[in-house]
């Protein structure tokens, strides 16, 4: 089997959100984040590809330490904010 595109993947959550009926409309809200969430990755590592093609190195002062303070580059958007100093 051949796997589907990501915006195929993202576009039948959609669909599926939209044809499931469910008294609390939770099916729906989860399908519906599951494609945001699908939609951000990609254009996360889009964005990420790019810096590290653009940026091979780092300035000397972007440490893990200094991610989203001193330094903003995507790197510091890609680490969970509960792993942030």
């Amino acid at each position: 089997m051949k796997p589907s595109s990501t915006t195929d993947l993202v576009s039948a959550l959609k669909v599926l959100s939209q044809d499931i009926q469910s008294p609390d409309d939770v099916p729906q809200i989860i399908l519906l984040e599951a494609a945001d969430r699908i939609t951000e990755l990609v254009k996360l590592t889009g964005d990420l590809t790019q810096h590290i093609v653009s940026n091979p190195v780092h300035h000397h002062r972007c440490n893990a330490r200094t991610k989203g303070s001193y330094c903003n580059c995507i790197l510091s958007r890609i680490i969970p904010s509960e792993v942030k100093q």
